[in-house]
């Protein structure tokens, strides 16, 4: 058994403030008044977007996206303050700071990505559906920004995770093969647009035997593309049909949660064909946070709602239904996978009792959402990559480098690689959104187990929780190390009391030995403290470090 090595230590409680690292500034950021989003200040991005300006907000205006990130687009200026606290007048851009400073990047970022910010993070607020739409990968990007740079305006992939903030309706990938047929039956108006020979291409396909995935593909991406391609007669006969007949059986109460879908988009993008083209996707409904993502060539429209999106840095979007914007149909309609089934919906992994972390399968970005309840504090830890926050609601103390300020709702604030942030609250809370480069691109994947209660019962969960993430997770033996952190707030300030680190290379029967090892050990001094401490509360956090270097890309 090799160790490669191990340290314990009862961390001295003082208040000497530790050694300040890192960078932190403050983000004006900018608004997009696209005319889907929210009006006014019934609009979260117009409140967020008022607050972090200091502009009024314009009651008739709409307000659909907050952004804050290096995207020509879009760009955040950095809010630099002189030696009296007052604003200095002069500003530059985030990407011209970062083009300056490119080590607030971090080593591996800039080796990857270069001298920008990998992800572009943003608010929506929607009021009516987008156009439905994908996004190119890379290969396309490049292709489309150079045959057409007034409408692709960069050459990069954009990856995207909606993470709801209200209750949100999306559009999101084709339905099943099954659900397909239901609609082609169920919906006479689509052969009187596709044709009956399409409709026999769906209905002939056999359920129950093997059937090639691509010869799927295939048939879908025909049928999809005629529709799509119908004459303007022809979509407007249908729709006029397609409204009575669902207009009657609203008034006998017989309409599904689609058809009720498809009546409100008639009314805001009548005549277009995205209307029919929505019975063949799938209608998500993401309560407030959970999360969808979406890779490239996925076809998609956000419906309504208000959510937080990260994304990769780009704004390409090819377009062909639901809006008054250029539509390139044989683009989309070509690149798109024609992945059938309901996309994977995502609840975040709780990291604290505060916390959780959003994965998406995607290297440029993750998401962590935050809500730290009145009197309570926490630290972001240090990662090797560049962070914004954003305060969506309350306010509390952001410290970190040498940064210390009351930041409240609006803030936006950017830190740089190998900062260590903590955020405290007095009397309101605080909740906030943390977007970073993904955990995954670091080779480091984190399974925690935390505990506030050191009760049988309370020990007997934090056992029984690590022996099952000992003995069953696939990635044990790529397990780098264990970390043990008991946090006492009363003695501190929320610092770490106690903090345990073993790093091995074992084999998994080894890993196994050691991680049991570790966990008694700290529960023994966990006990020994409480005996000591009796009136101290406590938050015991149990890490494993495992390595994913090996196992490529996980599913989210």
């Amino acid at each position: 058994m090799t160790v490669n090595h191990s340290y314990f230590s009862l961390m001295e409680v003082s208040n000497r403030s530790p050694e300040k690292t890192g960078y932190i500034c403050k983000l004006r950021c900018a608004v997009k008044n696209y005319n889907w989003g929210r009006i006014g200040s019934d609009s979260r991005v117009s409140r967020l977007f008022s607050k972090n300006s200091g502009l009024s907000v314009e009651d008739d205006e709409p307000y659909a996206e907050f952004w804050m990130g290096t995207h020509d687009s879009g760009p955040a200026f950095v809010v630099e303050r002189s030696t009296n606290g007052s604003k200095n007048d002069e500003e530059e851009t985030l990407k011209s700071y970062i083009s300056r400073n490119p080590s607030v990047l971090g080593d591996k970022v800039i080796q990857k990505w270069g001298n920008d910010l990998p992800f572009l993070f943003k608010v929506l607020s929607v009021a009516k559906a987008l156009s439905i739409q994908a996004h190119p990968n890379k290969e396309l990007a490049k292709q489309l920004h150079k045959q057409q740079p007034n409408i692709y305006k960069d050459d990069n992939h954009k990856p995207e995770m909606a993470l709801a903030i209200t209750e949100f309706e999306a559009l999101c990938g084709f339905v099943s093969i099954e659900d397909l047929k239901e609609v082609i039956l169920n919906v006479p108006e689509i052969e009187k647009v596709i044709g009956s020979s399409y409709k026999k291409l769906i209905l002939n396909i056999n359920n129950h035997e093997d059937v090639e995935e691509e010869n799927v593909r295939s048939i879908l991406r025909s049928v999809f593309t005629q529709l799509m391609s119908a004459t303007k007669d022809a979509v407007s006969a249908a729709l006029l049909e397609m409204r009575s007949r669902l207009n009657q059986s609203n008034k006998d109460g017989q309409l599904t949660e689609k058809e009720k879908l498809i009546l409100k988009l008639e009314k805001q993008y009548p005549e277009d064909v995205g209307i029919i083209a929505a019975f063949l996707l799938n209608h998500v409904q993401l309560k407030p946070g959970e999360a969808l993502y979406l890779g490239a060539n996925e076809p998609h429209a956000y419906l309504s709602g208000e959510c937080i999106e990260c994304m990769a840095t780009s704004d390409n979007v090819v377009r062909a239904g639901l809006t008054p914007k250029t539509r390139d149909i044989q683009v989309l309609c070509s690149m798109l996978t024609y992945n059938q089934g309901f996309p994977k919906i995502l609840e975040g992994i709780e990291v604290n009792p505060y916390t959780k972390k959003y994965l998406p399968p995607f290297d440029e970005f993750e998401v962590d959402h935050c809500t730290l309840p009145i009197e309570t504090s926490m630290v972001f830890p240090i990662v090797d990559g560049p962070s914004i926050f954003v305060v969506t609601e309350g306010e509390g103390m952001f410290c970190g480098a040498s940064f210390e300020e009351m930041v409240m709702e609006g803030d936006v604030l950017f830190a740089g690689a190998g900062t260590e942030v903590s955020i405290a609250t007095k009397s309101s809370h605080i909740n906030l959104y943390r977007a970073g480069v993904s955990s995954s691109f670091f080779n480091l994947t984190l399974i925690l187990v935390s505990c506030e209660s050191l009760t049988t019962d309370g020990i007997a969960a934090i056992v029984s929780n690590c022996r099952y993430m000992i003995s069953q997770a696939p990635q044990l033996d790529k397990i780098e190390s264990f970390s043990v952190l008991m946090q006492a707030p009363q003695l501190g300030f929320g610092r770490k009391v106690i903090q345990l680190h073993e790093s091995v290379e074992l084999d998994k029967s080894g890993k196994r030995r050691k991680a049991k090892a570790v966990l008694i050990k700290a529960l023994f001094i966990v006990v020994i403290l409480k005996l000591v401490c009796v009136h101290v509360q406590y938050k015991l956090l149990i890490l494993f470090w495992l390595n994913t270097l090996e196992f490529g890309k996980r599913g989210g």
